[in-house]
């Protein structure tokens, strides 16, 4: 009988350890994919990525709690008077969209990371990152295993992974 309980114990104690850490790799997996994203936004930026006739002025990482989707704003040289330099633009182009899975949620950072064409200038939910250092975005889930992710004004993007450093 003491055996039994012993053996209940251990199973008990294995399975909440195997859940966090599942937990944990979930978030890790979707904080992961999100910092790929940012990179491939920074990289049709750099390269000016273009698509059809429009020529592209920025692109954009919109994010929310439960996702993100990379845009372009586009203009065409075709038309008179479009352009990027306070020019009118013409298109919005939806590239990609991703929803964080198995409960994972983002609950800090801004709602759009913009790169411009052709330099990958950074523009974080504000006029630009020349102000503030840093940005960071926080995903989690459960509120128990927080993993976040910096963007720098300089352009860098680093996963610090579940820690409470602050990005600097």
């Amino acid at each position: 009988m003491v055996v039994i309980a012993i053996i209940g114990i251990v199973t008990a104690f294995l399975l909440v350890i195997m859940t966090n850490d599942r937990d944990k790799r979930y978030v890790r997996a979707e904080a992961e994919k999100f910092v790929s994203a940012m990179r491939e936004v920074q990289n049709k930026a750099l390269t000016g990525d273009q698509f059809g006739q429009f020529r592209p002025c920025s692109f954009a990482l919109h994010t929310s709690a439960g996702g993100y989707s990379i845009k372009t704003t586009a203009y065409d040289p075709a038309v008179p008077g479009e352009g990027c330099g306070g020019g009118k633009t013409s298109s919005v182009k939806d590239i990609s969209a991703h929803t964080f899975e198995r409960g994972v949620v983002r609950t800090s950072g801004p709602g759009t990371v913009a790169f411009d064409v052709p330099f990958g200038n950074v523009t974080a939910g504000f006029a630009s990152v020349s102000t503030d250092p840093s940005v960071e975005f926080i995903f989690e889930k459960n509120a128990a295993h927080k993993y976040k992710v910096c963007l720098y004004r300089s352009g860098r993007i680093e996963a610090l992974g579940f820690t409470v450093a602050a990005c600097t």
